[in-house]
């Protein structure tokens, strides 16, 4: 799932790990710890939040919110 979203949006996955958070915006979601390379080299580590786990759901777009920049992506 993130190696195709990585591909489509220019990023190495260099790691992602499930992590929990209870809250209830994202109840029900697979939330990950993400590590990425950027076209120009750059690490960047974000909260990537996808799919809704009780349902089996597992939507194409991922979003993820960066450390660096408090902005998100799709």
């Amino acid at each position: 799932m993130f190696e195709a979203w990585g591909r489509a949006n220019g990023f190495e996955i260099l790691s992602h790990e499930e992590c929990w958070v209870l809250t209830e915006a994202i109840v029900g979601r697979s939330v990950y710890r993400l590590t990425v390379r950027d076209t120009v080299g750059r690490r960047r580590r974000g909260v990537a939040r996808c799919g809704l786990r009780w349902l089996g759901l597992l939507p194409d777009q991922i979003v993820v919110r960066w450390d660096d920049s408090g902005s998100s992506s799709q």
